[in-house]
């Protein structure tokens, strides 16, 4: 992974939408040129998002049909041609929102080469 542009420590892994009895947890989640890396602790997983398969990033307050206290940031994006929608915590309001604009804005860059 080369330089990054946003980290976050502790962010909270709450699975894939459509499949409610996976394994969430912990972990660092990683914003990159490239994509997004989450390393969970435990189980020791990483899952990577490259920022040319996201098609939608989203914030709500549901993930996998359960309400959450603070807002999920959701990922859609393209596997060996199916949609899947990776929902993580990284903090408030403010922090949701910053991740979002900053997908965002490499998505649109990304998009333009």
């Amino acid at each position: 992974m080369k330089e990054f542009i946003l980290k976050k420590k502790m962010a909270n892994f709450y699975g894939f939408e459509g499949h409610p009895f996976m394994i969430r947890g912990n972990g660092e989640l990683t914003l990159t040129k490239e994509g997004i890396l989450f390393r969970e602790i435990l189980p020791k997983r990483e899952y990577f998002i490259p920022i040319d398969e996201i098609i939608k990033v989203e914030i709500k307050r549901s993930h996998n049909l359960k309400t959450k206290l603070l807002p999920v940031l959701r990922i859609h994006y393209k596997e060996r041609g199916e949609t899947l929608i990776f929902g993580v915590c990284v903090g408030n309001n403010k922090d949701s929102l910053l991740w979002k604009e900053k997908i965002e804005s490499l998505m649109k860059n990304g998009r333009l080469k």
